[in-house]
């Protein structure tokens, strides 16, 4: 029996090899068009994500008043975009 660690990285690597064939320019110059959908949902997404976020977890910490370190990490994670402008991109 594999490990989990060998079967998630190989089902990972099939899914992102797999997004990656699926894209040619057309799709690219189709997100980015700003007559599009995908588009807007594009800007309001990074406006959220940016923006929004970080504000909210900020307020939200100047209310809870956690340790330093607690602070530091929320405010780490919350001003860092992860994964939403990726999939973005990859849906016409």
């Amino acid at each position: 029996m594999l490990p989990l660690k060998t079967i998630t990285t190989a089902t990972t690597a099939l899914i992102l090899f797999s997004i990656g064939v699926s894209l040619n320019a057309t799709r690219f110059r189709q997100a980015f068009d700003p007559h599009s959908h995908s588009f807007h949902a594009l800007v309001a997404t990074e406006i959220v994500a940016l923006l929004v976020v970080p504000a909210a977890t900020y307020a939200l910490l100047l209310l809870a008043k956690p340790p330093t370190p607690v602070t530091v990490g929320l405010l780490n994670m919350a001003c860092v975009p992860g994964g939403s402008f990726s999939n973005m991109l990859a849906l016409p």
